[in-house]
């Protein structure tokens, strides 16, 4: 008598299991949000992807990576395509010093790293 009740426990718990949907892949909200860096400043990015890869830019698309100290870094890529944050730390649109802007701007020549047509 266990016996049958036993099979008959792990066919329901076979039939749910293989009834229930595996997720689906939720691409990311593509608003600003406000993240805070450790020296207290708040600046904005954009979140892009899904659950398996991500990729965070600053409002007008370029490419962020946070460094070691947690800190949103403006991206930079190696020689052999990895891409890694660069010693310049980001700040909002209206903060951006003149080295800023002259870093950026030979920047948005790299298309994997400036993807500011794909935020409009």
């Amino acid at each position: 008598m266990k016996r049958p009740l036993f099979l008959l426990a792990l066919l329901l718990i076979a039939s749910s299991s293989a009834l229930a949907q595996k997720p689906s892949k939720v691409p990311a909200r593509r608003d600003s949000m406000a993240v805070c860096q450790p020296n207290g400043t708040s600046v904005y990015v954009v979140l892009l992807g899904d659950e398996h890869k991500r990729l965070y830019t600053t409002t007008d698309g370029f490419v962020v990576k946070k460094n070691k100290k947690g800190y949103f870094c403006y991206a930079k890529q190696s020689c052999n395509g990895i891409i890694k944050p660069s010693h310049r730390i980001i700040c909002n649109i209206g903060q951006r010093s003149k080295q800023d802007n002259r870093y950026l701007k030979r920047m948005k020549k790299n298309p994997n790293l400036y993807i500011g047509n794909i935020l409009k």
